[in-house]
């Protein structure tokens, strides 16, 4: 009988992990499109899902096909399916988690070579409730719970990083070449939606070099690597069609290579001054003390002791993954660099759900006493961050976007040239404009992206009646242009600085144009001189 409940644990436990979760996820989604959480670019992506085409650098190529995917969904609003697809992600990375735990929780009888030596468990729920609490606890860690309830790729990110770390430890156990396979995919699946899964290579290394089945593992990664790797022709394919939301115009090698390497953002790479490196650093260890509580980190360093006192090469190889993944968010000089951390939090939840497991060993042979405390340490692991982060995280009632972009939608003049500045203006009407499909008469322009000549491209090709279907690169002379026929404003999203200038918006201080502001917050008129 204890062999058949062994072996439903290793379903049923991660099933409801992902029940619990993906219900608090939807309780908090917003109906709409939202700025929360570090989450402007939505709107781009949300929009290139919908119009088959292709996101910002790296172009993201497996959550856009993944978000066009959930937008034929019939519930909700195309934002809030997207949004959807993140909670699923989300819960799912709770899941995994919840699995691996509970892989390396096994006992040896059960082909667990890898599981970690300790007293024997004593059946019931003892076993399950660690990894369970563990899996609750990583989905309501501020970081990824705030990136499950929003239109962005990290939570994407995490789902594949504990996806790679639970074959990472079936592989150790089993051998099987499945497993490898299953590695090589989840790694061109996870490097075709965020370059930064790289820091996982030191755990992908650890099964790829061991002696046992080398030659063919690697063959077999390799070969399911390109196959996952296959998703980037999704870039080419849908440039092709002259979309609207068409960053880099992959179609040539040269735009292919630019957009998915990243190359608009290399600047940042390594940028970050060393004395802020420091305060970085000591922010870091804020977040990892605010995401698993003091509990939760004293748990972490037990399990990652355990683990290299049991399985060193595993306890490195994680290490070093959480080591990387660090230094890239501590010098890429971005304001939501942070975010990349979440395939570090993935290793820490597993190392507390080690130290965990074998306290709970150890005490549910201790009687009532021992089974309560497991208990109770389960139950704060899940409860305390469920309650303390719920009114953060609730964006059920957020509608500044959707606001922001509803009244510029409907304030601007027909066949209105809507200049926008900062990623939340510009690509929340990319989402209303292009996505939705309303006022199919404006022309949102962005002035921060006039100098990639692939953007002036798709814009003479979406709207050849601004200046012809090659804009000149000249920004004040595309105004000027554009300005003969078409209504100009500025959008800016509120809160975003000071009222804007004509310096703001590209233009010389004695240009023949004033600004005038409309009723609408964040939006302003720009008047030529000669119609007053």
């Amino acid at each position: 009988m204890l062999p058949v409940v062994g072996q439903l644990h290793r379903w049923w436990v991660p099933a409801a992990v992902f029940a619990i979760a993906l219900g608090v996820y939807l309780a908090t989604l917003p109906a709409g499109l939202t700025w929360a959480n570090d989450s402007a670019d939505g709107g781009d992506l949300i929009a290139a899902a919908l119009v088959t085409g292709v996101a910002h650098p790296t172009g993201y190529p497996t959550f856009t096909l993944l978000a066009r995917l959930a937008t034929v969904l019939p519930w909700g609003t195309p934002a809030w399916r997207v949004a959807l697809l993140s909670a699923c992600c989300g819960a799912l990375t709770a899941t995994f988690v919840t699995a691996t735990v509970l892989a390396l929780g096994r006992p040896a009888a059960e082909g667990g070579q890898l599981s970690i030596p300790v007293p024997a468990l004593q059946p019931g729920w003892a076993g399950p409730a660690p990894a369970a609490a563990v899996g609750l606890m990583l989905a309501f860690s501020p970081l990824l719970w705030g990136q499950s309830t929003v239109a962005e790729v990290y939570a994407l990110l995490a789902c594949l990083a504990a996806a790679l770390s639970w074959a990472v430890v079936r592989w150790q156990q089993s051998g099987s070449p499945t497993w490898a396979a299953a590695l090589g995919l989840l790694s061109g699946l996870a490097l075709g939606n965020h370059l930064t899964i790289l820091a996982l290579a030191p755990m992908v290394a650890v099964v790829l070099l061991q002696e046992r089945g080398r030659r063919r593992a690697l063959v077999t990664f390799v070969l399911a690597l390109a196959a996952g790797l296959l998703v980037t022709l999704y870039l080419p394919l849908a440039a092709s069609t002259s979309p609207p939301v068409n960053w880099g115009d992959p179609q040539t090698l040269d735009g292919f290579l630019w957009l998915v390497s990243g190359q608009l953002y290399r600047p940042f790479v390594f940028a970050v001054a060393w004395p802020d490196v420091l305060a970085r650093l000591q922010a870091w260890v804020g977040l990892v003390w605010q995401n698993f509580l003091p509990w939760g980190v004293a748990l972490s360093l037990a399990g990652l002791l355990l683990l290299a006192e049991r399985r060193r090469t595993l306890a490195v190889a994680t290490l070093a993954s959480l080591a990387l993944g660090l230094i890239w968010s501590l010098t890429y000089d971005t304001t939501d660099s942070y975010l990349a951390l979440l395939p570090g939090w993935v290793l820490i939840a597993i190392w507390i759900g080690v130290g965990l497991q074998a306290a709970a060993r150890r005490w549910a042979g201790a009687g009532a006493w021992g089974s309560a405390l497991i208990l109770a340490l389960c139950l704060a692991l899940i409860l305390v961050p469920l309650v303390r982060y719920w009114p953060a995280h609730d964006l059920s009632q957020d509608r500044q976007a959707e606001d922001f972009m509803a009244v510029v939608l409907a304030t601007a003049e027909p066949e209105a040239l809507v200049v926008t500045a900062g990623d939340r203006a510009t690509f929340s009407l990319w989402y209303g404009r292009y996505g939705l499909g309303r006022r199919p008469d404006l022309a949102p322009v962005s002035r921060d992206l006039w100098g990639l000549e692939s953007y002036r491209r798709t814009v003479g090709h979406t709207h050849p009646d601004l200046a012809g279907p090659q804009p000149p690169a000249d920004w004040p002379t595309f105004l000027a242009t554009a300005a003969l026929q078409h209504p100009i404003y500025f959008a800016e999203a509120p809160g975003s600085g000071p009222p804007p200038t004509l310096a703001n918006l590209g233009l010389l201080p004695d240009a023949p144009y004033r600004l005038d502001t409309t009723p609408v917050a964040g939006l302003w008129r720009l008047q030529p001189l000669s119609h007053n």
